[in-house]
């Protein structure tokens, strides 16, 4: 079902002039360069449908239970039971307001959602040839972009609430100098052996996508794109409204396809409601909400002391020629990045430090009088109320957990966990401190060689290798990352989603007869690197379970391990160690929100031990588990460069036809973890996880009557499974054309 409707325009408008002269030893290079950047367009996220989702879980109370007896015991709604979507419940319901601008400015013809950035570049180096066998290159890059931090706003007072100077206008960076220096020294004098060093700073900006998810936040009119979330967890939420009123769904914790036509009513009622209150009250706008972040909103203001991200490079390696035509090359680079975005929760909602002790008793209060067992706070209450079946979900469906979740990430006033102030909800700062280390030692050989063999014109070869490490505060730092930590974001510091231990490639071009040209490529690249985190429940009160670090975020890094162990110091086949290590020390404990409970005398261990208020014991992986797969393609391609001319004697030299042929994936070799589906480092023990795949069904695998066994993963690389008609390690596929070139 469609969640969307988007358009994207782009325009880049440059003007730039390079200059060089040469006095004595020196060739001094200048420019300066100017570039207009407009971006537009709309993305109406949710605005067709709403995102509908039950977090899946085995046993008994879990969703699947629920599934298989969503119309009474043993009788499902609708047909298959687990297997069937429509029969699990409605947990969590974010539906759009139907806008689909982010900001006001009007562009592409559209009247709201444009983007802007001037670009004024300007650069001056010198190369000095110093000695006859030394070469030294140096200079300097500056960049000033504009709009891309917003920092043409003025300054919003509200946000000051949150920390002194949050409410400050977001800085301009306008000091971006790029020194670069670099030397090539020849080592014996023959030009056969090189040693070549340099190092240098280069910024990087904000995507435009950053921005986008920031302007709606500090507009006081307009309508922009905004969210509303209806469910959380099987529990009604009240969705604000811009007049200041509020929506309460009725559809909640009910089985999916009993309430489909009501979800998608709820949701025009409140697209109508927006489109009523009109573009004079912005309901997005922070100094209305008192909360921005994932959670709240759907948007993430950038802070105001947002600086350029930029990374620091150096490498060293020599070249050595081969004989003929071939060269050796071996470097070692080393790149540090620093200052890219990550979000932290300044009010740190649910963080265990917050405990507000009068809204636990309340909440406590009120379960335990829900349960028969007085309107008392006392141990013997709570004793009471966990005879007759009270869980630490049903404490918190009465305020007894984090406002991110009870009150979905605005403003609680009643939550036990509301945050560091509790009449402000969260607020997931972009702030600008992220680092990332690449470390690598790369190989290359390349040859060309003028008829090596009989029949044979030309012959390029191209071989490379790279041992590397890429380690990251966050698995993408382009786009959007909150801290894994938001009370300790240095933590964890670990091999990222795009770190490869091995990565080879080799490649052959040759010319033959005939206008013919074959080309053949190979790439192998060692598995990615995988963050194992406990299992999300699913249920109200997971600050209890899986919130190890106690800063109000849930589905934590696994203890004992980093972001990106799996696949690294902990390889597929010790997983079961780490379990068995987890769950004879972490598994069955108080979490430190946990912990804030017994230490202010509302709960002992053992009444939390009883309402499962505790940490998962984990699944052990079955025999043969699997890791992230490494990737590897075999591609050739064939061209024929044909002259018209020859034949057709009245047309131009330079109109050439070139028929191609392309063969992807020659040795059909199978490929797994396409992006988006890779394996789910969630120690959740389903098919899919770090802990309930196997490379294939075990022996007696039946999907119906013995499901058990069938842990075999499905997530092969497949046309479709990504994006791109050809996507990376498909299997084998044709492909011809015809280039036309005149």
């Amino acid at each position: 079902m469609p969640t969307r409707r988007k358009q994207t325009y782009q325009s880049n408008k440059q003007g730039k002039y390079d200059g060089s002269f040469i006095f004595g030893s020196h060739n001094l290079r200048y420019g300066i360069g100017v570039n207009r950047i407009l971006g537009g367009g709309f993305a109406k996220f949710f605005g067709v449908a709403p995102a509908v989702g039950s977090i899946l879980s085995s046993g008994p109370g879990s969703t699947e239970d629920f599934a298989n007896n969503s119309c009474g015991a043993g009788n499902p709604c609708f047909p298959g039971g687990a297997s069937n979507p429509l029969n699990y419940p409605v947990q969590n319901v974010l539906m759009g307001n139907g806008q689909g601008f982010f900001t006001e400015m009007p562009q592409f013809g559209f009247p709201a959602g444009g983007q802007f950035d001037t670009r004024f570049t300007w650069y001056v180096g010198d190369g000095w040839k110093a000695t006859k066998r030394l070469s030294i290159t140096y200079g300097v890059h500056y960049v000033r972009d504009t709009g891309r931090s917003d920092s043409d706003l003025a300054a919003i007072p509200a946000l000051n609430q949150f920390g002194p100077g949050l409410g400050n206008p977001v800085h301009q960076p306008n000091k971006n100098f790029s020194p670069q220096l670099g030397i090539a020294w020849d080592v014996t004098g023959s030009g056969k052996t090189v040693f070549r060093a340099g190092g240098g700073i280069y910024y990087e900006n904000a995507v435009f996508n950053n921005i986008l998810f920031d302007r709606p936040a500090r507009l006081q009119q307009g309508l922009f794109f905004g969210t509303g979330l209806a469910c959380i967890f099987g529990s009604s939420l009240d969705v604000p409204l811009p007049d200041g009123s509020t929506m309460t769904p009725t559809f909640c914790g009910q089985p999916v396809g009993n309430v489909v036509s009501n979800i998608a009513a709820f949701q025009q009622q409140y697209q109508a409601a927006v489109v009523a209150a009109g573009p004079q009250s912005n309901g997005s706008f922070v100094g209305n909400t008192l909360a921005e972040g994932a959670d709240a909103t759907g948007d993430q203001l950038i802070a105001p002391n947002y600086r350029s991200p930029y990374s620091v490079q150096m490498n060293a390696g020599i070249q050595q020629q081969l004989g003929h035509g071939t060269v050796l090359t071996v470097d070692y680079v080393r790149n540090v990045a620093l200052h890219y975005l990550l979000g932290i929760d300044v009010n740190h909602v649910g963080a265990a430090r917050t405990l507000n002790v009068p809204n636990a008793q309340a909440a406590i209060s009120a379960t335990n009088s829900g349960f028969g067992c007085g309107t008392g706070f006392d141990s013997a209450s709570i004793t009471c109320a966990i005879n007759a079946g009270a869980s630490i979900s049903d404490y918190a469906n009465n305020g007894l957990d984090s406002g991110t979740v009870f009150a979905a990430g605005f403003p609680c006033s009643v939550c036990a966990f509301p945050g560091l102030n509790p009449s402000l909800g969260e607020n997931q700062m972009l702030m600008p401190i992220g680092r990332s280390v690449y470390n690598a030692l790369q190989v290359s050989l390349k040859s060309n060689l003028d008829h090596p063999l009989p029949g044979m014109h030309r012959l390029s070869l191209l071989a490379s290798y790279a041992l590397s490490r890429f380690k990251s505060q966050a698995a993408d730092q382009d786009f959007i990352n909150n801290s894994t930590d938001f009370d300790n974001p240095n933590k964890f510091f670990g091999p990222s989603g795009l770190d490869r231990t091995h990565i080879m490639g080799v490649g052959a071009t040759m010319d033959l007869p005939l206008a013919t040209r074959i080309s053949m490529s190979s790439h192998w690249a060692t598995a990615g690197a995988l963050t194992l985190a406990l299992p999300n429940s699913g249920l109200p009160g997971e600050i209890f379970r899986s919130d190890v670090t106690g800063d109000g975020t849930v589905g934590d890094v696994v203890p004992g391990t980093n972001i990106g162990s799996f696949g690294r110091t902990i390889k597929p086949g010790q997983i079961n160690n780490l379990i068995n290590s987890y769950n004879s020390t972490g598994g069955g404990q108080l979490t430190p929100a946990g912990q804030a409970l017994v230490g202010a005398g509302l709960f002992t261990q053992a009444q939390l031990v009883a309402l499962g208020g505790v940490t998962p014991t984990l699944a052990p992986a079955p025999q043969g588990q699997v890791g992230l797969s490494p990737r590897f393609t075999a591609d050739m391609y064939v061209s024929w460069r044909l002259h018209p001319n020859k034949a057709f004697h009245g047309l131009s030299e330079r109109v050439v036809v070139e028929p191609q042929v392309a063969l992807f994936n020659v040795f059909n070799f199978q490929n797994w973890d396409p992006g988006g589906n890779t394996l789910s480092g969630v120690l959740s023990g389903a098919v899919g996880s770090a802990n309930g795949t196997t490379r294939h069904n075990q022996t007696g695998c039946d999907p119906v009557n013995n499901p058990g066994p069938c842990t075999g993963r499905t997530n092969l690389v497949a046309p479709g499974s990504a994006s791109g008609v050809n996507w990376y390690g498909v299997p084998r596929q044709w492909q011809f054309g015809v280039k036309l070139t005149f």
